[in-house]
């Protein structure tokens, strides 16, 4: 699928992006948190803009960081389209990470997404992103299909409270 107009660059990234980024082939399988981040920062240049970093990932959980500075708006508190987008992030990282056990090359793109502000963001934050218990459908239908769709719902925590979700669709298809 080559780039789309419709599908914002930063929540893009497939074999396609090879000549300028790499690829997600299985040389280069996304399985622990430095290849995440390594995969963020070739794949998804905004990501080092933003200054995300992998906090933890544990199986089904994966919490990504950033600090405050680059992700603020003219009044001082976290600017929605950062928070956005490290939300999306999240939601796709997980999906890479679980991916893993497949073979090929794979496509994973959000489709859609629903955001909910909460609260202000007034200082460093981190976003947690779990997979549902619709993960295991998802999973038999790329393996029948080779396509699957996966509402995701990160969420952006400050302390404990949650300052921001996104019911996100993500799409993922899996190449042979």
């Amino acid at each position: 699928m080559p780039f789309s107009p419709s599908l914002p660059p930063i929540l893009y990234a497939d074999a396609h992006t090879t000549a300028v980024h790499g690829s997600l082939s299985d040389a280069n399988k996304i399985t622990d948190i430095e290849s995440l981040e390594a995969a963020y920062r070739s794949l998804i240049p905004i990501s080092e803009h933003l200054g995300v970093r992998v906090k933890s990932w544990q199986d089904d959980r994966l919490v990504l960081t950033a600090p405050l500075a680059p992700n603020t708006n003219h009044q001082g508190s976290g600017f929605g389209g950062s928070l956005f987008s490290i939300a999306a992030l999240a939601g796709w990282g997980l999906i890479q990470l679980s991916l893993a056990q497949f073979e090929g090359d794979s496509n994973t793109v959000i489709a859609n997404g629903d955001v909910s502000f909460k609260a202000p963001v007034y200082e460093p934050f981190d976003c947690i992103c779990e997979l549902p218990d619709a993960w295991k459908s998802c999973e038999q239908t790329l393996r029948d299909n080779g396509r699957a769709s996966l509402i995701l719902t990160p969420r952006v925590m400050v302390n404990d409270t949650v300052a921001m979700t996104l019911s996100g669709r993500y799409v993922i298809s899996l190449k042979s």
